[in-house]
Parts: C-alpha cells; sequence; structure tokens
C-alpha cells in the first residue's frame, strides 16, 4: 500500500500536477501568491495572480497585478478579494488580455483557510480558454445569423420601392453568406479540436469590398439611418485567406459602428501596405473609458445577453483564425475607429 508520502513525492518528482491542465495556488490576503503547484515562491518575490497569468496589464504596470487602472474592475482579483474578507468557498469565471493580446478564459475556486490568525486562500485555476472558445463561436454563429437575416428581411421590405432586380441580386449575395455561416458552424461543431478549420482559398481584395457595398450599405440607412461612406485605394491587391470569415469581421465591425451611431455616417477605410491590407470603420462615437478596458472581452456589454459579442468576435476571428491584427482607437475629438489588418497573398 503506498504511504502518503510516497504519494507526494511521486507528485512532486513527476510533477504530475503541472499536466492536469490547472493550477494550485495559495495567497494571503494582499493576494500574494506563496505557492504554486508544488513548489514555494520566493518570499522576496511580489508575485499575484495576474502576474502569474501572464495579465497583458500587470506586465504593462511596472508595479505589476494590482496597480493597472484596470485592475479594479478585474473579475479574477475582486472574487479573490471577497472569498478573503467573507471567509466563503467561492467559484468564478473570469476572462483577460494576456501577454500575447489573446483572451485567456479561467474558473477559480477559492477557499479560505486561517493559519495563526491570518486569512489564507487555496485557489484553484482551470483553463477553460477551449471549451470557452468553442462555446462563444456557436453564440457568434447565431449573433451573425441573426445579423444576416435582419439584412435580409430590410432587403424584402424594400421591393415596394427599390429595382427588383437590384434587390434579387443583393438577396442572392447575402443568402450566399448564410450559407457560408451554415457551413463554418457545420465545421466547428464536427472539427475533432474543437477549433474552427479556415477555408483558405486566394480571392481579389476587391470582392471583399463589394461584399461590403452588396451586404451593408443597402440596409444600414433602413434600419440604422446610417450612411455608409467607402473610402478604398486598393487595386488589384490578392489575400490568401478565409473570405466568409474575414466578411465576417467587417460585417461586425460595421454593424457595432451603426449602433454607436444611429442616423449619422460611419466610414470604411481600405488600404495597403508592401505586405499587409489594412481594414477600418470609423465612427463619430467615443467609447466610454470603463468599457474601452474589456472591449474585446465577451461580457463588456450593458445593452443584456448575447450583446457585446461583436467585438469579440473580432478578436477572436481575425486573430485566432485569420492570423492577422485587430485593434482600435477611441478619442473625443476623434471618435472611434476599429482596425483589421490581414496579410496580403504573396
Amino acid at each position: 500500500m503506498i504511504t502518503q508520502e510516497e504519494l507526494r513525492s511521486i507528485i512532486r518528482k513527476n510533477r504530475i500536477w503541472d499536466d492536469t491542465g490547472a493550477t494550485f495556488i495559495i495567497i494571503d490576503e494582499t493576494l500574494k501568491v506563496l505557492f504554486v503547484n508544488n513548489s514555494p515562491v520566493d518570499e522576496n518575490t511580489k508575485m499575484c495572480p495576474g502576474d502569474l497569468l501572464k495579465c497583458a496589464n500587470a506586465i504593462e504596470e511596472a508595479k505589476g497585478c494590482g496597480f493597472h487602472k484596470n485592475c479594479a474592475t478585474c473579475q479574477l482579483r475582486n472574487m479573490l478579494k471577497k472569498s478573503l474578507h467573507t471567509k466563503t468557498r467561492l467559484t468564478a469565471d473570469s476572462d483577460m488580455l494576456v501577454d500575447n493580446d489573446c483572451i485567456f478564459s479561467v474558473h477559480v475556486i477559492s477557499t479560505p483557510f486561517i493559519h495563526e490568525g491570518k486569512t489564507y486562500a487555496a485557489v484553484i485555476l482551470v483553463d477553460k480558454t477551449d471549451q470557452y472558445r468553442e462555446f462563444m463561436m456557436e453564440r457568434i454563429f447565431f449573433h451573425d445569423l441573426i445579423n444576416l437575416t435582419g439584412a435580409l428581411n430590410g432587403l424584402l421590405e424594400c421591393t415596394e420601392f427599390e429595382d427588383p432586380k437590384e434587390i434579387i441580386k443583393m438577396t442572392k449575395s447575402i443568402s450566399k453568406q448564410l450559407s457560408s455561416e451554415i457551413a463554418a458552424q457545420r465545421d466547428l461543431v464536427y472539427a475533432k479540436n474543437g477549433k474552427l478549420e479556415p477555408n483558405i482559398s486566394h480571392f481579389k481584395a476587391n470582392s471583399v469590398v463589394q461584399f461590403i457595398k452588396d451586404s451593408l450599405c443597402p440596409i444600414a440607412k433602413e434600419r440604422y439611418g446610417v450612411i455608409v461612406d467607402i473610402n478604398s485605394t486598393i487595386t488589384d491587391e490578392e489575400i490568401e485567406s478565409d473570405k466568409s470569415l474575414i466578411n465576417r469581421v467587417l460585417t461586425n465591425m460595421g454593424k457595432n459602428a451603426c449602433e454607436a451611431s444611429l442616423n449619422s455616417t460611419i466610414t470604411y477605410n481600405i488600404h495597403s501596405t508592401d505586405d499587409k491590407i489594412i481594414f477600418s470603420v470609423h465612427n463619430d462615437a467615443v467609447i466610454p473609458a470603463k468599457q474601452q478596458q474589456r472591449i474585446f472581452i465577451y461580457g463588456n456589454s450593458s445593452k443584456g445577453e448575447g450583446r457585446g459579442l461583436g467585438t469579440y468576435s473580432m478578436k477572436l476571428i481575425g486573430e485566432t483564425y485569420l492570423h492577422g491584427r485587430v485593434w482600435f482607437k477611441s478619442e473625443e475629438g476623434f471618435g472611434t475607429e476599429f482596425y483589421f489588418e490581414i496579410d496580403r497573398a504573396k
């Protein structure tokens, strides 16, 4: 019969805990990490959970986790502080941007205990990023499907006043996109590794601009009272990527801009460099500073369940699956502009 001491030795020697996909830590009342998995932390090292998980805010701030302006709204820190203060076992799910600018999702279990009059907590951090990403891709699919069917309904409502031939042409375009969205979701559900496999093809960048004109411009005025301007300097540049996913990113960029600028004007800007093509969408509204902190994390919207998916999907699809770069700028006097940069075909 194996003894407890032998079992502890086997776990430490083979670093078994490290292979479970979870991290076990012990923290004190200041959230300082004292112990990680099999090893104590150097007592002279000030490490908090954000430092351990390589949170982007902790890396940006010289003093580390707990000192960045965004730390006040951190789900993980606030949950751990509440658990320690109330001496109550708590569980929560937390999302954060990490050092590679990707979204990290973690399930947290905090169990406080008292030793020599001081409160500590044993915390288990379980990486749920892959499962959460798959779940969110399904949510994004339904979100985008509703957008496209809304566009289709908008076109049909215009048939009384518009040229039927033009309406039929645009309806066919949106119907093709609907089929593409369904196919993408099918691939996601049946993918063995739970990740979307992009359908790579070689195409003219101008065909994406045409999609913007066909899918968003005709209905922006009817649904949002928005005029869409397109400033494009591209000519014969080509892209080698998943055209449907690029269209999805650009549609969400436009829809978000429309929702922020009702009865106004938004502008798509498209240009190229020697090796990149940059798409951007500008509107005159400014995103509140507090919301900017979590703009690419699902759940940042105050508009109810299912909202906030647009910006989340821009980042997830644009970077994780298309290997591009997504960012934004929002300032008083400038407005807001979201950017999507992708490689030109070689």
